[in-house]
């Protein structure tokens, strides 16, 4: 489980794509030391399991169920990625529950500045317009936002100046492709709710 709160920017150094889950090697300025194998880094979103590690970098492999629902084809060597460490008991929840476990990936539609932060226009799938409500959670690439506007086939998101400078969002242009996963509140209660009409 994660917190959306992004606490470093990795690097991909290398990309094996002739296995049916690729290796991937990704630098980190995290210490190497506190990472074990077996510990699960939120990579844009994307909960991975660290198969290996070594001087400033770490492995993880990528099932082809996870390139399905994300947008890692598109990342290449020198790729950069939002890295969070998973959350242990104890520590503070500054975002919102973050899974790792990425609904679809969805294209920017538009970016444009309000005062010193940015408006983010994002394509809203049908699969996940249900979850998406106003004032409420969306992680972004593994960032935990707040939706300030829904419409039938958008949301948008304001990002703050710290946000922008600290994450690879500021690298998003119209076009884009990002990672999406819905609240998991929200989840869970629309899934009680259409249980209960049945």
């Amino acid at each position: 489980m994660f917190s959306g709160i992004i606490t470093d920017i990795g690097k991909i150094l290398n990309i094996d794509k002739n296995l049916p889950d690729w290796k991937i090697i990704i630098g980190t300025k995290f210490n190497i030391n506190k990472i074990s194998i077996g510990d699960s880094i939120c990579c844009d979103g994307i909960c991975l399991t660290v198969i290996n590690k070594y001087e400033k970098c770490f492995f993880v492999e990528v099932s082809s169920e996870t390139r399905k629902v994300s947008n890692i084809d598109v990342w290449c060597e020198g790729y950069e990625i939002n890295l969070e460490k998973s959350l242990k008991l104890g520590d503070l929840l500054n975002g919102h529950l973050v899974q790792g476990h990425i609904d679809c990936y969805s294209e920017i539609l538009e970016i444009s500045n309000e005062g010193d932060s940015h408006i983010i226009k994002v394509n809203l799938p049908k699969k996940i317009y249900k979850f998406i409500t106003y004032k409420g959670s969306v992680a972004i690439h593994g960032v935990s936002l707040t939706v300030n506007k829904v419409e039938e086939k958008y949301f948008c998101v304001n990002i703050i100046p710290h946000t922008w400078k600290n994450t690879n969002l500021c690298h998003l242009k119209k076009g884009s492709i990002v990672n999406l996963e819905v609240d998991l509140i929200a989840r869970y209660l629309v899934s009680i709710l259409d249980k209960i009409k049945k």
